[in-house]
């Protein structure tokens, strides 16, 4: 299982080169078991491209750190579009005392979460939570970060 992975460039500078983008996907899909061939559009923005994004769709008018959006069909493989502003990544990694490229792959690693069916509302957030916690500890593990 392989992901097909578009990645488009809003802004100029990411901590995450687009094979990185590719591995983490791709682990993650393993670790999943998803099926079929899932295919991601990931966008890597700035705060101004993601606040317009977040505006047109979620009626948010403010920045936001990922935006992720199901576009499967629901008889086919996974399908998305994520949105990853770095540079409310760098300002969350100075934040949280964590590296700017792993607070990025957290982001694409929330994103994926969303697209396979976890929620971050309510109860329901602790334990997407701890996935996501998880799935970074294994990403780590395997030398992709």
């Amino acid at each position: 299982m392989s992901f097909k992975i578009d990645i488009t460039r809003v802004c100029a500078k990411s901590p995450l080169s687009g094979s990185t983008i590719r591995s983490i996907f791709n682990a993650l899909g393993r670790i999943h078991r998803l099926k079929g061939v899932p295919r991601i559009h990931c966008l890597i923005t700035d705060n101004r491209f993601i606040r317009k994004i977040n505006a047109r769709y979620l009626s948010h008018a403010y920045p936001t750190d990922v935006l992720a959006f199901d576009l499967s069909d629901p008889a086919g493989p996974l399908e998305g579009e994520v949105f990853i502003s770095v540079e409310m990544a760098h300002r969350n990694s100075k934040r949280y005392g964590t590296s700017w490229k792993e607070e990025c792959a957290r982001y694409l690693i929330h994103a994926f979460l969303h697209l396979v069916g976890f929620s971050d509302k309510g109860k329901l957030h602790r334990r997407m939570e701890r996935e996501e916690e998880r799935l970074l500890a294994l990403i780590k593990k395997k030398g992709i970060l």
